[in-house]
C-alpha cells in the first residue's frame, strides 16, 4: 500500500472542504490533542476517541472508522487523513459521504459488500451503544438491509447499488456519524 501521501498544505485542504482558519485549527487541536502531540494516530488511540463518548464497546466500530481514514493502509492516520475522514463525514456533499460510508461497509476494501460486511457494521455499531441483542438483531436487520441494496440479486453490493440505496434510504449515511445522544 505504500507509504504515507505527501502531507497536502494547509490552504489546499481549507478550499477543497471549505475550512474557516479556526475550523482548520480546531481540527489540528483535536489531532493533537488524541495522537499527544505525534505526527500520527495509532488504533488505540483512534479508538480512544469513540470509547469517551459513547455508552458501550466502540472497539469495533472505531477499528472500522480507522481503516476508512487510514487510506494509505499504514497502520496509523495522519494529520491529513484525519481531516479529510472528517470532512468527508460531515460534507455537505451526498457523493463525498457515500464514498466514506461505502468504504466503511467495504472492510475488506474488495469494491463490493458482502452479508458478512454489512452484519459486522451492524453489530459494531449496536456494541457502541450497548444495545442488547435481545433488543435489534443485527442479522436480521443487515439481511433487510441487504437485500434492499441488492438490486440485481447476485448477494454482492456494487457501489452503485449503495450510491441508489442510499438516495432511497438517506438513513444509511447516519452510520458514518453515530449520536452518542441516541
Amino acid at each position: 500500500m505504500g507509504g504515507k501521501p505527501s502531507t497536502i498544505p494547509k490552504k489546499e485542504l481549507q478550499d477543497r472542504f471549505h475550512l474557516t482558519n479556526q475550523q482548520y485549527d480546531d481540527l489540528k487541536q483535536i489531532f493533537k490533542e488524541n495522537s499527544k502531540g505525534k505526527s500520527e494516530l495509532s488504533k488505540k488511540e483512534f479508538r480512544r476517541v469513540y470509547s469517551g463518548r459513547f455508552p458501550g464497546n466502540a472497539t469495533k466500530f472505531a477499528d472500522k472508522m480507522f481503516d476508512c481514514f487510514d487510506t494509505d493502509g499504514s497502520g496509523t492516520v495522519d494529520f491529513t487523513e484525519f481531516v479529510i475522514g472528517i470532512c468527508m463525514m460531515d460534507s455537505d456533499k451526498v457523493e463525498d459521504k457515500i464514498n466514506i460510508a461505502f468504504s466503511l461497509f467495504d472492510s475488506d476494501k474488495s469494491g463490493s459488500i458482502d452479508r458478512v460486511e454489512v452484519r459486522d457494521l451492524l453489530r459494531a455499531y449496536n456494541d457502541l451503544f450497548g444495545t442488547s441483542a435481545n433488543e435489534i438483531n443485527p442479522q436480521t436487520v443487515a439481511n433487510q438491509l441487504f437485500d434492499a441494496m441488492d438490486r440485481n440479486n447476485d448477494d454482492s453490493i456494487s457501489k452503485e447499488e449503495f450510491t441508489s440505496a442510499v438516495h432511497k434510504i438517506p438513513e444509511l449515511l447516519n452510520l458514518i456519524r453515530p449520536d452518542p445522544g441516541d
